[in-house]
Parts: structure tokens; C-alpha cells; sequence
């Protein structure tokens, strides 16, 4: 008898004298624990004080039938799941139904037969065990998600709590070196005006305002950086029409000539995005272009429309980025930027990047050869 077997006990409820004494020998010499009963209230009774862990239920008894038996067994919640065997000389269909309907899960027509009622007391109690092992498996499966449930909680509250406090952090910082820059930029400007005018003064002065404005662009870009993290997804979404905002941030900047190639239609296409976001990122993204552009040649914008998004391609012929330093450019710790001619962009171009991703979009570099390459902005379709 293997491990689900032993140790069974079997309940049986038969009100024939013989036929309650043959079913008891012959499961007691397969090992099972025997409880013998003539009547049905008598075996609820026992049941209810000591389940078993099957019964064998004869239907014609007098009193209390073995269909009423199961419906109480059933309706016990305690002993509900006891799998439910009946018994029975008849064999009209419509009683065999009847057994099932009522949650009995197999039928042992007499007279017995000893391999017949081994097998299926056997297979019945393998069952039981196996929906056991289930049972007690989901359980501590649900304990464990429970418990990781709680622990990812308490680390999402964590780093909210975190990302509350770095973006008071950074205000902070910004407030408080604001605040003595502006007086050293003050005093700055007054030396300069003690300085007797000169080729010498002017061109240390425009290198002094030119440090100035990269400064507080700096600032500026920390502080919208942290602005955007803290966003999330929550930022507010609308139909932005693409051609219209590209315009708008050309005309920023009207020393950068653009030589566009767009789809028949391209008019109407509306990404989703916020729109004075997407102006300031298509600006600093316009400026990463011509960094990359050789001469004072037009840049080559083209785009490709899809079924859920728009790509942008900036068209690159002074890409001298290996492919490493090309795929971390957008990264906030990247030293290509610094190594490149779009070094004087600051954290500009970090900002462009986490303005369209922000909105389910990207920004990438991709190398095409050693000096040559595109920038790729991929926006989605508003619907």
C-alpha cells in the first residue's frame, strides 16, 4: 500500500448485516481503518466527531436514505469534501444521476467484487491525498504572495518616500546655490565695469556670460529633471500635432536651417504628449542634430509613420561616438556628451530624453559607420 493509503480510515453505511460485514473484511485486510454503521444518523454523528477519509454509502436504508446522508454531508462544511461512494443493488440510470447530482463521485453496485472495490476505494483516496497536497500547496503559495505583496509595499512606499525627499533635496540645492551664484554673477559684472574697456575685458566678459547662461542652463535642466521623475505618469496627456510643434521650436532657433521630408498628410499627425514639453525637447534635440552635422550644411529630417507611432530621423554625418559612447548619450551620467560638440548642451539633451519617455516615447543615437549616423525619435499615435 503506498503513502496515500495508510493509515486510511474508510466509513462504510450499509443497513444489511452481511453485506456491512463483507465490505468490512474486505478493506480491513487491505489495511484500511474500518468504521462499520447500520444507520445513517448514526454514522453523521460519528463523522461529525472524527472524520473519515472516505465513505462507502449504501442508498436503500431505512429511516434516513443514503441520498439524504450525502445531502447532509454535503451541506456540512466540515465534511463536505469527504469523498462520497455509494452502494446499491439497483441500477436504474436515473438513481445513478441522482448519486452524482448530489456529490457522491463514484457507484459500487453489489454484489461486490473484491478487485472492483479495492480499485476504486484506492483511486478515490489517491485523489483525496493529491487534492490535499494541492490544497496545502496553494495555501503557503498564498501566504507567499501575501507576504511578498506586503514587502513590495513597504519598498514602494520606500522609494516614494525617497523620491519625495531627493526632489525636496534638489529644490533645495537649486534654491540655496541660486542664491549665492547670483551674487558672485553680480559682483562679476561689477569688476568687469571697474576694468578700463578693452579687447582683453570684452572678450573676458563674454566668456564670463557665456559661463553664466550654462550655469543657470544647468540648474534650470536639474531642476525640470526633477520635475519630469516626479511626474511620472502622471503627466497630462493630449494630442500634440507633430509638424506644428517641430515649427514652433525651429523658429527658436532660426541659425539652424532644417531640410524636411514627410509623408503626403503628415499635417495631421498627432502624437500624445504635452505640448510646450515637446517644444523644448524637439529644441534641445534640433541643437544635438546640428552638434553632429558637419559645416553649416541643413540638417536632414525625415519621417516614417506607423501604425502606432511616428519616427523622426535626424540624418548625422559628424557622429565620432563609438557605439557605446552613441547608445549611453542620453544617460545622465554619460561622458559622451562632454567628449563631444554637444558638450556646451549641459544636461539639455537628458531632458529631451526623459520629456518623450515620459510620454511612451524614445530618443537613441544609431551608428550607420564609423562618422555617420541617425537620431531616432520614436513618439506614439494619438489614437
Amino acid at each position: 500500500m503506498d503513502n496515500a493509503l495508510e493509515k486510511a480510515t474508510i466509513m462504510v453505511v450499509d443497513d444489511t448485516p452481511s453485506d456491512l460485514k463483507l465490505l468490512e473484511e474486505m478493506l480491513e485486510c487491505k489495511g484500511y481503518r474500518v468504521l462499520s454503521f447500520p444507520m445513517g444518523n448514526m454514522a453523521l454523528k460519528a463523522a461529525a466527531k472524527n472524520p473519515p477519509d472516505l465513505i462507502l454509502l449504501d442508498i436503500m436504508m431505512p429511516d434516513m436514505d443514503g441520498f439524504e446522508v450525502c445531502r447532509r454531508l454535503k451541506a456540512d462544511e466540515s465534511l463536505r469534501e469527504i469523498p462520497v461512494l455509494f452502494i446499491s443493488a439497483l441500477t436504474d440510470l436515473n438513481e445513478k444521476i441522482k448519486a452524482f447530482s448530489l456529490g457522491g463521485v463514484d457507484y459500487v453496485t453489489k454484489p461486490f467484487q473484491f478487485e472492483e472495490v479495492n480499485a476504486r476505494v484506492g483511486t478515490h483516496l489517491r485523489l483525496r491525498a493529491l487534492q490535499g497536497k494541492l490544497k496545502e500547496r496553494n495555501l503557503n503559495l498564498e501566504k507567499l504572495v501575501a507576504e511578498r505583496t506586503r514587502e513590495l509595499e513597504k519598498a514602494y512606499a520606500r522609494l516614494e518616500y525617497l523620491d519625495q525627499v531627493k526632489s525636496n533635496l534638489l529644490a533645495m540645492i537649486s534654491h540655496e546655490i541660486r542664491t549665492p551664484l547670483n551674487g558672485i554673477l553680480g559682483i562679476g559684472e561689477l569688476a568687469f565695469d571697474l576694468v578700463p574697456d578693452s579687447r582683453e575685458r570684452s572678450e573676458l566678459r563674454e566668456s564670463f556670460q557665456s559661463s553664466r547662461g550654462r550655469m543657470e542652463c544647468l540648474l534650470d535642466d536639474a531642476e525640470t529633471l526633477n520635475t519630469i521623475d516626479s511626474l511620472g505618469e502622471k503627466g497630462c496627456l493630449s494630442a500634440v500635432a507633430v509638424l506644428e510643434v517641430l515649427r514652433e521650436a525651429q523658429r527658436q532657433m532660426p541659425h539652424i536651417s532644417i531640410k524636411t521630408d514627410f509623408p503626403d498628410g503628415f499635417a495631421d499627425i498627432c502624437v500624445l504628449g504635452e505640448h510646450a514639453l515637446f517644444r523644448r525637447g524637439f529644441e534641445t534635440l534640433i541643437q544635438v542634430a546640428a552638434s553632429f552635422t558637419a559645416g553649416e550644411k541643413p540638417l536632414n529630417l525625415n519621417a516614417v509613420v506607423e501604425k502606432k507611432q511616428v519616427a523622426l530621423l535626424f540624418n548625422l554625418d559628424k557622429l565620432h561616438l563609438s557605439d557605446s559612447q552613441a547608445k549611453d548619450f542620453f544617460e545622465i551620467t554619460s561622458s559622451a556628451r562632454s567628449a563631444s560638440h554637444a558638450e556646451s548642451l549641459g544636461l539639455a539633451p537628458v531632458v529631451a530624453h526623459r520629456i518623450f519617455a515620459l510620454f511612451k516615447g524614445d530618443v537613441s543615437l544609431l551608428k550607420t559607420d564609423a562618422t555617420t549616423g541617425i537620431m531616432r525619435i520614436l513618439l506614439e499615435l494619438a489614437k
